[in-house]
């Protein structure tokens, strides 16, 4: 796929072909964290031909989830799972169940006088007493959940490790080394108490134990863990409506970053704690779960945060205000004149903010004699689109630009005014972030924190 991406991204230089395989694994890892927590939230479950996840797959959830799977685990480990069993121990005789007349019987009769005489015998002060081995009630943490969470930590261990030697054998350096800190990390999980005294389980009580048998009867905790180690395994398939995953190297390179821009917001707000509830751009067929984004009021994702509600579309359609469309009725866009779609919208609070992917580098250029930095006519020309939507739809509070730039470009977003530390996103409501593949988004993590902050 690389070579794909070389050969029919040649003619869009600024980024390399590391940062193209950024890009689209960035992609796979959105649909895979994205859409299924929106299916698991909808009571829907993927019924899936092929048995496992690809290797890239699984390291990728695994990172994602690995420190969700450190709070679960420490989360047990506080309270584990405890039940009392009748446990064989060896009593002197009186002190047996019982009692005192126990002995008396012993002695009146004679065939327990011969197991009295045959009894272990042990000396305390002198006086030899009769031992008898009888059930006593005792705690164990040796249950059916604890050895569950013992085998999940295990095969983790074992998953990454299977993973690092795989991208080792590929010549993924950067792959192979996240592999081996996985590996390190449930490692020192599995053998941390209680887990690390638990016994070892025979194969055939591994397998019903990871085939979720009992599982209704473990915690809620011990649940959700198990669940975890289902995302780690179920596979996703990738699908735009005009081509698959396996084609996108072949689609126009603005096209991509476009919606990866997209994802990569997303993924911000996911990062940021915001739960997706609900996505009609994730579907569950029988070959698995897909994402089909499309245009107009059909694609978007709902995000979650106590009380607080997030919309996020993709190349939402704002009628103008002539031609009225179905809008949802929390939905404040329309277009004051002709109908305007913007490539990214999000909803919060009764506002939109937007967003327009530009594929383009936006050089820094020179200072004028004024101070006034001078740009490129392209950012120019983006921004005065930027001022159509903002001036045009109706409840958009501010509308910003994605590029990735150039490799030397330092800024993290350019404002108006001129970003300062105090004020990072000027004041005009209207700029450019920079958001390029496999390189930090803090600004636009930045830019959306400003916007839900400000708008809580």
């Amino acid at each position: 796929m690389l070579q794909n991406l070389q050969t029919h991204h040649g003619h869009a230089p600024d980024l390399t072909p590391l940062e193209w395989r950024a890009l689209l694994e960035d992609i796979g890892r959105a649909g895979m964290l994205l859409g299924h927590d929106a299916a698991s939230r909808a009571g829907l479950t993927p019924r899936v031909h092929c048995t496992a996840a690809t290797p890239l797959e699984q390291l990728h959830t695994l990172r994602e989830i690995q420190p969700r799977i450190v709070y679960l685990v420490h989360a047990l480990a506080c309270c584990p799972d405890r039940k009392v069993l009748p446990l064989p121990r060896s009593v002197p005789l009186p002190q047996s169940r019982g009692g005192l007349h126990v002995a008396s019987r012993v002695a009146r009769h004679p065939s327990l006088l011969a197991t009295f005489l045959q009894a272990p015998m042990t000396t305390s002060g002198g006086t030899r007493t009769a031992l008898i081995t009888e059930p006593r009630p005792a705690t164990t943490i040796v249950t059916s959940e604890n050895l569950l969470i013992g085998l999940l930590l295990t095969g983790w261990q074992e998953q990454s490790d299977t993973l690092a030697t795989l991208a080792g054998a590929c010549g993924e350096a950067a792959l192979a080394q996240e592999g081996r800190r996985l590996s390190a990390i449930f490692r020192r999980l599995r053998c941390s108490a209680p887990w690390g005294s638990l016994p070892a389980v025979t194969e055939q009580r591994a397998a019903r134990l990871l085939s979720g048998e009992g599982l209704l009867h473990c915690s809620a905790r011990c649940r959700s863990l198990f669940a975890l180690w289902q995302a780690t395994h179920a596979p996703l398939a990738l699908d735009w409506s005009d081509g698959a995953l396996l084609h996108a190297a072949l689609q126009e390179p603005w096209r991509l970053y476009e919606i990866w821009c997209y994802l990569r917001v997303a993924l911000c707000l996911h990062a940021s704690g915001w739960i997706p509830e609900e996505a009609d751009c994730f579907h569950v067929t029988v070959k698995g779960l897909r994402l089909a984004l499309a245009t107009g009021r059909r694609s978007r994702i709902r995000f979650r945060k106590g009380v607080s509600r997030i919309e996020l579309l993709y190349q939402p359609l704002y009628p103008g205000s002539g031609r009225r469309m179905p809008r949802e009725h929390n939905d404040p866009g329309v277009s004051r004149t002709h109908a305007m779609q913007p490539d990214i919208a999000l909803l919060h609070a009764g506002n939109l903010y937007l967003c327009d992917a530009k594929f383009r580098g936006y050089a820094p250029g020179s200072v004028l004699p004024e101070r006034i930095p001078h740009t490129d006519d392209a950012l120019l020309a983006d921004l005065d689109k930027m001022h159509a939507y903002r001036d045009a739809i109706s409840g958009v509070v501010q509308a910003w630009c994605l590029y990735p730039g150039t490799p030397e470009d330092t800024r993290m977003a350019i404002a108006y005014p001129e970003s300062t530390p105090q004020n990072p996103f000027g004041t005009a409501g209207i700029g450019a972030v920079r958001l390029r593949p496999g390189h930090d988004v803090t600004g636009l993590e930045r830019l959306l924190q400003f916007w839900i902050e400000g708008a809580s």
